[in-house]
């Protein structure tokens, strides 16, 4: 119980960093700003790294658990 439990907050936290940094690159290569120059809110970008974070984070979780299982 104690392998899950510590898997899941390393996956959370594994989720909300990784959710930032995609968030900062895909934002780099499709900035919010019009053609004359005022920024707006990217929600696609915010979607997108939200979707690109969580099969990433399920993969984490899984390779957390299994290294945390065989080391108790």
């Amino acid at each position: 119980m104690k392998a899950v439990l510590v898997s899941l907050f390393l996956s959370l936290l594994f989720f909300i960093l990784s959710g930032v940094v995609i968030y900062l690159v895909l934002d780099d290569f499709n900035p919010s700003v019009t053609e004359e120059g005022f920024r707006y809110m990217p929600i696609q970008n915010v979607f997108n790294s939200l979707i690109i974070a969580f099969p990433a984070t399920i993969l984490w979780f899984i390779i957390i658990l299994k290294y945390l299982k065989r080391k108790l």
